[in-house]
């Protein structure tokens, strides 16, 4: 195609940067130099995250320090996929990044070796005999789905003579070490990275970078020498007043940490309990319409991911005076994680029904947050081969962003409860564009 396309080569990053702090600052460097790439591109998740809660800080602040750090475009993850889990997650952020002809996909992982998690992503996508036995007889044993799945996986990476894709050296890592590489939340997403690419045919090559610093839950702060994880970020946020002490100035680049003081006790920081009240109104709701148990468990399974199981515990467990972090540690269970959990309640909240998923099978269109020169020459670029609408005006696209002003609405309505502050709504954000521009 004529054009800049022939000369810019952009790399994918999928990220929530919730918030963008020198780890995500470091992955953007080092995947830029391991690429060559001439533009980066950031996949980000709007006002939810697939941990199934609210962002601390609403996308339009994330997306402009995401810029003001480097990332050249930043696009929106829409929020079913955001709220989604982690292969619906990975497939519909790897259809973005396909939609706008990325040419490269660099993730962290906690191996850092892709390796093992394109042999991992291999098997489940071909799902040989031996894995659905074993993953069968696994289920039998009472195991979870995520841990039923990760039996079946070493079965076939170390008995059942999958080396020629898994490689002479994973075959032969001991079991506690195979699984405690299946089991760690990045390479777990990297794995479903692996295998939307491969669903989808896409172009794009992989790259993994090991994961630096602190692990993903670690939740107390480090020290300069380190990257503090992004929950220890949050959660200092959420218990301190003093939002701009030495140890977070340590962990967050300059334009995130004044993205945060200038929104902190403005309209930040959100978390999942000043969702209760619309929770607890929906969910009053649809016991009230359906006094009936069966009907109630029918009425909750019309949301995304809530099967009769689910349901039935919810109902059986709820309390007017739950907060929506309770109600969630009431419902998880073994076959129910907390993150599961509170997907689903979220999803009754967004009216994420149950049609969803196969209404988002294909990517319906790419969102444009913010960018700066090298992102808008390379949007120039694309804009006639991209295959789905590239929207910059909410009003021209309000039938397709409908689920995503619903959830933004929701999600501003919270912020002035709490906070007393208006946030524009989705018609009145303009695209950020960085001022160097």
């Amino acid at each position: 195609m004529p054009g800049l396309e022939i000369f810019m080569k952009a790399v994918g990053l999928i990220t929530e940067y919730n918030p963008f702090h020198n780890g995500h600052l470091y992955h953007l460097r080092e995947a830029v130099k391991m690429t060559q790439a001439d533009v980066c591109i950031a996949v980000m998740s709007g006002n939810f995250v697939q941990r199934g809660e609210p962002a601390m800080i609403h996308k339009y602040a994330r997306c402009r320090a995401a810029v003001d750090c480097g990332v050249n475009l930043v696009v929106e993850l829409p929020s079913f996929y955001a709220l989604s889990s982690a292969e619906f997650f990975a497939d519909g952020a790897v259809q973005v990044c396909d939609a706008l002809a990325v040419s490269s996909l660099v993730f962290g992982s906690e191996c850092g070796e892709l390796t093992p998690l394109q042999a991992a992503a291999d098997i489940l996508v071909r799902e040989p005999d031996d894995y659905r036995q074993a993953l069968k007889n696994a289920l039998a044993t009472g195991k979870t789905f995520p841990q039923a799945r990760q039996e079946a996986l070493i079965h076939c990476l170390k008995v059942s003579g999958h080396r020629a894709s898994a490689g002479n050296a994973l075959a032969l890592l001991p079991y506690e070490e195979l699984l405690e590489l299946l089991a760690n939340p990045n390479n777990i997403l990297g794995i479903e990275y692996l295998k939307a690419l491969q669903k989808h045919h896409s172009p794009i090559t992989p790259f993994t970078l090991k994961r630096a610093g602190d692990g993903y839950h670690k939740e107390t702060l480090s020290g300069s020498a380190a990257f503090s994880s992004a929950s220890a970020i949050r959660k200092q946020f959420t218990i301190s007043d003093n939002a701009m002490q030495d140890s977070l100035t340590q962990a967050l680049p300059q334009p995130m940490l004044e993205a945060l003081h200038a929104g902190h006790n403005q309209y930040m920081p959100v978390v999942l309990d000043d969702f209760t009240t619309f929770l607890q109104y929906k969910l009053a709701e649809i016991f009230m319409k359906n006094p009936a148990k069966d009907d109630c468990i029918r009425a909750l399974c019309g949301y995304a991911d809530i099967t009769p199981e689910l349901a039935s515990r919810i109902i059986s467990l709820h309390a007017p005076s739950d907060t929506f972090s309770q109600l969630v540690l009431k419902v998880k269970s073994r076959q129910y994680t907390y993150s599961r959990v509170c997907r689903c309640l979220m999803h009754i909240v967004l009216n994420i029904d149950a049609g969803m998923p196969e209404r988002y099978r294909t990517l319906p269109y790419v969102r444009i947050l913010g960018f700066d020169k090298k992102g808008q020459d390379y949007l120039s670029s694309i804009k006639k081969s991209c295959p789905v609408p590239l929207i910059t005006k909410t009003a021209a696209s309000k039938a397709l962003l409908g689920d995503d002003i619903f959830s933004t609405n929701i999600y501003n309505l919270a912020v002035c409860r709490k906070f007393g502050t208006i946030i524009p709504d989705e018609f009145h954000q303009k695209i950020y564009i960085n001022p160097r521009f």
